[in-house]
């Protein structure tokens, strides 16, 4: 079965309904309170920086899988500054965003793509996903 005839028969039959035993919950109890202690305070941080890592497919010209691992070095200064860092496999890139302007650099080709991009985080990355179809992770 191709990819596209499961996608369509989970949208015509809907996600699976959701345990009704309580001993067996759909998120354990631990794990959300885990998730909610560390975001209590998100908002009122000013900053907040980590690494994240991925991984996506590209077919190879014999249409095997060659699978790429990426790490985005991310770093947040509310309420309008970004920058992500791509280094490794695939290719690298570099996001700035400085409440004004967004820029965009690929190393390997020394190429920059600068646009104005005013207002807070939020509605920047809005703007560059209309514009130009960049979300993350890059």
């Amino acid at each position: 079965m191709n990819f596209f005839a499961v996608e369509n028969a989970f949208a015509e039959t809907g996600p699976a309904a959701a345990p009704s035993d309580a001993a067996h919950p759909a998120i354990e109890p631990a794990a959300l309170d885990i998730l909610k202690a560390a975001s209590e305070n998100s908002p009122a941080q000013k900053s907040i920086s980590f690494v994240a890592h991925g991984a996506f497919d590209v077919p190879a010209r014999n249409g095997q899988p060659l699978f790429y691992h990426t790490r985005s070095e991310v770093l947040l200064v509310r309420p309008n500054k970004l920058r992500v860092i791509v280094p490794g496999d695939g290719p690298p890139s570099e996001f700035y965003f400085d409440g004004a302007k967004v820029a965009v650099f690929t190393p390997r080709a020394d190429l920059i793509a600068i646009t104005d991009a005013p207002g807070n985080v939020e509605q920047m990355l809005a703007a560059i996903y209309e514009k130009a179809g960049i979300y993350f992770p890059l």
